[in-house]
């Protein structure tokens, strides 16, 4: 993954992302487990937690909650946030407990993060950390064929933060997000942040998700929680073995 805003400027993320809805698409999480899910416990997963403010809001609702990330920052912010678990580990190979979640969740387009050919045996992984009739949600995103280029400014705290962000095809499969983020919290003023991003047809992932037998519906929004600018695909699946 590469990323400096995620590896070493956690508190410069939270501002980017301050008007995010949280709050909105974990209140999707926790309905949508209500109505698809027939296992019967709460607890949750999430796998990419960042900074935990999907924990939180799922812990208020009642989940208990265990948060993974590969960030060590991140997941040092997490912990100041609530009284969610949360430890670091990196996917696929992450540890897990066989049968122990009833509601696992890979927001925020984690999935693209991985590695090329990473999510079959992150799948895997979930199968068996998934109870029987638990639901797994993720998102995935998409990169226009002429890619895209846009300016973010937020102001957080007692500091700015701006990023200049284009987004464009590398290749097949493959995207390039690269980044310049000026922020006081860097030394020089900005930093200039570069991933890539594995991309994946939509019926490739059902695909994987029949394989590891999970049934799934498939959708492109969280309801009032969606942003407008995003272009995501949104898989929800409950696990039937």
């Amino acid at each position: 993954m590469g990323s400096q805003l995620f590896e070493s400027y956690p508190e410069v993320y939270d501002a980017l992302y301050g008007t995010k809805d949280y709050r909105g698409e974990s209140q999707f999480f926790a309905e949508t487990f209500a109505e698809r899910g027939s296992a019967t416990g709460e607890n949750c997963l999430i796998l990419g937690c960042g900074t935990g403010r999907h924990a939180k809001h799922l812990s208020e609702r009642g989940f208990d909650v265990t948060g993974i990330d590969r960030s060590e920052p991140m997941v040092e912010t997490a912990r100041t946030r609530s009284d969610a678990e949360f430890r670091v580990g990196e996917l696929p190979d992450v540890e897990l407990a066989s049968d122990a979640y009833d509601l696992v969740l890979l927001p925020f387009n984690i999935v693209n993060y991985l590695e090329y050919g990473d999510l079959e045996p992150t799948i895997a992984t979930v199968e068996d950390a998934i109870a029987h009739g638990g639901v797994l949600v993720f998102d995935t995103a998409t990169v226009p064929d002429e890619g895209t280029m846009y300016l973010q400014s937020e102001t957080a705290g007692e500091g700015d933060h701006a990023r200049l962000v284009q987004m464009r095809p590398a290749g097949e499969n493959r995207a390039r997000w690269n980044s310049i983020v000026f922020s006081e919290a860097a030394p020089s003023g900005f930093f200039v942040d570069n991933v890539t991003l594995a991309l994946y047809d939509d019926e490739y992932v059902g695909d994987v998700l029949d394989s590891h037998g999970f049934e799934f519906t498939y959708r492109t929004d969280y309801g009032e929680a969606t942003e407008t600018q995003e272009q995501i695909s949104i898989f929800v699946a409950e696990y039937v073995g």
